[in-house]
């Protein structure tokens, strides 16, 4: 914020005014928390057939009310590991890239659809039967675009 003061003087009288200048950034950057923290877990049991994402996702964006799109990445990932996404009745379309092991979210939807969409995000594990290579922790790496920015 800019603080400007001006001040009259017209030979008897002095008359100031003081004017409050707000810097609004209108380009901000979204941001995807879950349940408030960084950090969203999804505990997979092995041989289950999938399991959910526990905590809500919540999206802020100051200066937009729809995203453009989404990605989620899968890091760490083990042979037959994969992320799964359903998205119906969102407006919102999913591309599974396997050999990425990532999931490409499009469409021009307001920014509860995504939150909507992504607190459905589950983890499987493709092999029959399901069985764990790796008992290292995976990560799903998720940002959004409104089109101008993308979260970190």
């Amino acid at each position: 914020d800019v603080v400007v003061e001006f001040s009259v003087f017209d030979g008897k009288f002095l008359a100031s005014a003081t004017v409050l200048i707000r810097l609004i950034d209108l380009n901000v950057i979204p941001l995807v928390t879950f349940a408030g923290s960084d950090e969203g877990t999804i505990d997979y049991i092995e041989g289950q057939p999938q399991s959910f994402l526990k905590e809500r996702v919540d999206i802020t964006d100051d200066n937009d009310k729809n995203l453009r799109g989404a990605t989620v990445n899968l890091i760490a990932s083990s042979v037959g590991d994969a992320l799964v996404l359903n998205t119906s009745d969102t407006g919102i379309i999913v591309e599974y890239r396997n050999n990425e092991k990532t999931l490409i979210l499009t469409g021009d939807v307001s920014i509860a659809r995504y939150e909507m969409a992504l607190s459905h995000l589950s983890f499987i594990n493709t092999l029959a039967p399901p069985v764990l290579l790796s008992s290292a922790p995976r990560f799903a790496h998720v940002t959004v675009d409104d089109g101008q920015n993308r979260s970190a």
